[in-house]
């Protein structure tokens, strides 16, 4: 049976609550996650809420046992602060990040901290009716090996690829043949409240709420994975498009190398600068006779050759694996550029797959983008791969469930002398 997006034991508070003060508890709560602790100060001025109505509102809260203190903060005389945290029994969310052929779980407290070992299962994506019950499948199987209550699961956040309609719930690139939509069939079948995202815009979440991109106004995250996905930060917000399909990076027309990219369409960028292109790189060379420590693999062992393994090899100095490395990190750069040119982002995030290979994948990066792109735009802009590395899908899932079950509202609340 779906349940209601608010938990039980909020729904009492917000009920009780005016609109100004639903909307500082919000921002508390939201605060709380993304920060782990805050003092009353703090808190009253990221609400811009007086202190003693911040102070009634956490008392509020602890009351309920949502929130807690975690001691005291530092003090530059007078008496230390007290700090504030979420309870971490309030409840937990399940994360579910979801590429082309495996699927990763876990659940984590209100820390973003794993309370369960997360898994990897293979699955690989189509529209097969057996695969939308086997994905569902594997989310109750998790969960019941959890020995974590379901009742104690605040939500389900799911990134997935795709392009994701998120108003009626569809993935209409894949999990096509669920009922009401891929999110409705899941809230029917886990009883659970669950919220649905593009996997580059869940990355992209987890960088601006944990990351290198947090705080930042304007900033890119590339998911360098089996295709070349884009999250977009601009203004300080995730950013969808009119529809809701932005970031549509990996198929942007790029060459005429003839190469039949995974849209039906050729010359797209996934054909010279992803995970996929890698592999093929590696499985033409070596079938050419091409020196590397993967010249080994047998003809069913070279066929299901994967990125991971080239970039292992190149990792330990395999000179053809860091060549193709090269030349798909040349050809990302080169992507970049257009997408400095037209956005002039601050920061651009480097994650996915890809980003594992480090400075192998990161040099030529920078020496396409040195090639293709103005001097002045490219010195206003940074570059740099993830360091939350396999954590960024995870929490930027995590980061869905608090974002939907939290809603900010749109509307500035008057902050009256007396609130």
């Amino acid at each position: 049976m779906p349940h209601s997006k608010t938990p039980a034991r909020l729904e009492v508070i917000f009920a009780n609550s005016t609109d100004k003060q639903g909307f500082a508890i919000r921002k508390i709560i939201k605060s709380l996650f993304y920060n782990s602790s805050h003092s009353n100060l703090e808190l009253s001025r990221i609400t811009e809420f007086s202190t003693p109505t911040v102070s009634a509102l956490l008392d509020n809260l602890k009351d309920h046992k949502i929130v807690e203190v975690r001691g005291q903060g530092n003090s530059n005389g007078g008496r230390k602060p007290v700090q504030y945290g979420l309870n971490q029994e309030f409840g937990y969310i399940l994360a579910v990040f979801v590429d082309q052929y495996y699927t990763r779980l876990a659940i984590l407290n209100l820390q973003c901290e794993h309370v369960v070992e997360p898994q990897t299962v293979p699955l690989k994506l189509s529209n097969d009716p057996e695969v939308t019950r086997a994905f569902c499948t594997m989310i109750q199987e998790y969960i019941r090996d959890s020995k974590v209550a379901e009742s104690a699961i605040l939500g389900v956040g799911i990134g997935m690829p795709g392009m994701i309609d998120i108003p009626k719930g569809l993935n209409h690139t894949y999990f096509c043949d669920a009922e009401n939509g891929i999110r409705g069939y899941l809230t029917k079948e886990l009883g659970l409240p669950v919220f649905i995202e593009n996997d580059s815009n869940v990355l992209a979440l987890g960088e601006h709420k944990f990351g290198f991109a947090k705080g930042k106004r304007n900033a890119l995250v590339v998911n360098a994975s089996w295709g070349v996905g884009l999250g977009m930060i601009l203004n300080g917000e995730l950013f969808h498009g009119h529809a809701g399909f932005a970031g549509e990076f990996s198929h942007i027309p790029m060459n005429d190398n003839g190469i039949l990219c995974s849209c039906g369409k050729q010359g797209c960028l996934e054909t010279e600068a992803s995970a996929i292109a890698l592999a093929r790189l590696a499985r033409e060379g070596i079938s050419e006779g091409k020196l590397s420590s993967l010249s080994n693999l047998k003809n069913e062992q070279l066929e299901k050759l994967e990125a991971d393994l080239v970039i292992e090899a190149a990792n330990h100095g395999d000179p053809y694996s860091v060549q193709i490395l090269s030349q798909i990190g040349y050809n990302l750069g080169k992507g970049l550029a257009v997408l400095m040119h037209i956005l002039n982002p601050e920061l651009i995030v480097i994650s996915g797959r890809l980003a594992r290979a480090n400075h192998y994948i990161m040099t030529p990066i920078e020496q396409g983008l040195n090639k293709y792109s103005i001097p002045r735009l490219r010195s206003s802009t940074r570059v740099i791969i993830s360091d939350l590395s396999q954590r960024a899908g995870l929490m930027g899932c995590a980061s869905l469930v608090i974002e939907n079950l939290f809603p900010q509202q749109k509307e500035k609340f008057a902050i009256m002398n007396n609130n």
